[in-house]
């Protein structure tokens, strides 16, 4: 599993800010309850 700091992701991809980053882990987060309540049904 590889692991990175909003720093890190900004310092090789600085057209995102950390704004995007949280989108993006929201996003994730939020399809991964969408997966696990499907597989539950």
């Amino acid at each position: 599993m590889f692991l990175f700091s909003d720093t890190e992701i900004i310092d090789d991809f600085p057209e995102l800010t950390e704004t995007d980053i949280k989108a993006c882990l929201e996003f994730v987060a939020d399809r991964g309850r969408l997966v696990a309540s499907v597989s539950a049904a």
